[in-house]
């Protein structure tokens, strides 16, 4: 819940509208308005958008709590699904 609000927060603080909701073991902000990519012409703002995508990515994996953050995108709209990471399962010496 800290990783969501803290995203909700960052995301509003740039001039966008969010609403967020907890659903089961993950969190759903959408992130209307973009004004990151305002004005800016198409290939440019999916350029900018990959490389924001993966900043925020890397914030919420480098939490105590690792996280994985999924997003879609859609016109002037962001979706973005928070989850626990998947866990590394150990592996076993050969014997």
């Amino acid at each position: 819940a800290d990783a969501g609000a803290f995203l909700q927060r960052l995301f509003e603080g740039m001039g966008d509208v969010v609403e967020c909701r907890q659903a089961d073991a993950s969190i759903h902000l959408t992130q209307r308005g973009l004004r990151i990519i305002r004005d800016l012409p198409e290939a440019e703002q999916e350029r900018l958008l990959d490389c924001w995508v993966e900043l925020f990515r890397g914030i919420v994996a480098a939490q105590r709590e690792r996280k994985q953050l999924d997003v879609e995108h859609d016109g002037d709209v962001l979706h973005w699904t928070l989850t626990a990471a998947p866990t590394a399962k150990a592996v076993e010496a050969p014997a």
